[in-house]
């Protein structure tokens, strides 16, 4: 005979993976449309910063802007747009109603965005100081991707579950164990 908590793992496990799988389904939903209030947005927040920082960047184009001779084009994965997408399937609380669930997106989204500005300004400054496009562009993503990932993955600090969602998170980091800095 199955025991009530082994069917509830196994039912809990299934929505673990349904989750995972429907993660690149968001992203590539987000790759449909070009997001250009969003990317154009960027830029004049980055242009605003690096006017503070001292930073020659001046704009060529709704998406692009120049910086030491460099002509940099922003793309969706330049908003991180692309990752917050990827997260919707693993925030998203069936327990917690639309208003919740829609209003936490909106904080996420406000904490991705100013994440991204952040990354993006601390490459520009790198690359201006003389470090290489590898360095100050593809490192600092890698780990603002990651710090995207804790964060998804500490996600209880943030937000009470219900016991459901606890035994999601338990099976979650069974499948994806924490990682201790």
């Amino acid at each position: 005979m199955i025991s009530v908590d082994r069917l509830a793992a196994s039912r809990t496990k299934r929505e673990v993976l349904f989750r995972i799988a429907l993660v690149p389904l968001f992203v590539a939903v987000c790759y449909l449309f070009e997001w250009w209030q969003l990317r154009a947005a960027t830029v004049v927040v980055l242009l605003k910063l690096s006017s503070i920082l001292n930073l020659p960047m001046h704009r060529a184009g709704v998406d692009l802007v120049d910086l030491d001779g460099m002509r940099m084009q922003f793309g969706i994965a330049c908003t991180m747009l692309d990752a917050f997408f990827g997260a919707i399937p693993l925030l998203w609380r069936r327990s917690a109603g639309w208003h919740r669930n829609l209003a936490k997106l909106g904080v996420v989204f406000g904490g991705v965005f100013v994440l991204n500005v952040f990354r993006l300004e601390l490459g520009f400054v790198a690359m201006h100081r003389g470090a290489q496009w590898w360095l100050a562009h593809e490192c600092v993503a890698g780990i603002a991707y990651f710090c995207l990932f804790l964060f998804i993955d500490n996600l209880p600090f943030f937000i009470l579950l219900s016991r459901e969602e606890d035994s999601l998170r338990l099976v979650f980091t069974a499948i994806f164990p924490p990682v201790s800095i």
